[in-house]
């Protein structure tokens, strides 16, 4: 698992995307477009799951989404067709701000969790 986190236009969705070899899979933009944490995973078609069924996927987020009040209503999962199972899941977040902007989520409590994990090994910083 690899989490994403940076400013916000910084191109985290973008590198996503690209590493999935999709490119425009997730919205891209200079302003702020990603309010949700996305996580990105290969599957046999493309969809867009809620935060229940992404919960049915990863059971280890209901301990996450009980820590952090309005975060299942900010979590999606988007599931993109491979013929090949990909090694990789990588988990978008929305842009860090310099002003006060209010997510409905403590996004800060969240980007918290990017110490090394059972849940995010991995860490980008863009």
């Amino acid at each position: 698992r690899v989490l994403l986190f940076g400013n916000h236009g910084a191109g985290k969705s973008s590198f996503v995307s690209h590493c999935v070899g999709r490119p425009g899979l997730l919205p891209t933009g200079v302003a702020m477009t990603t309010d949700k944490v996305t996580f990105v995973c290969s599957g046999s078609g493309d969809s867009q799951l809620d935060s229940k069924s992404s919960e049915s996927l990863f059971p280890e987020l209901s301990d996450l989404f009980g820590e952090y009040p309005g975060l299942a209503n900010h979590f999606q999962t988007r599931v993109y067709g491979s013929r090949t199972q990909s090694p990789f899941l990588f988990i978008d977040t929305p842009g860090t701000v310099d002003t006060q902007v209010s997510y409905g989520f403590d996004v800060n409590g969240v980007l918290s969790l990017s110490l090394p994990t059972p849940l995010l090994p991995g860490l980008i910083w863009l």
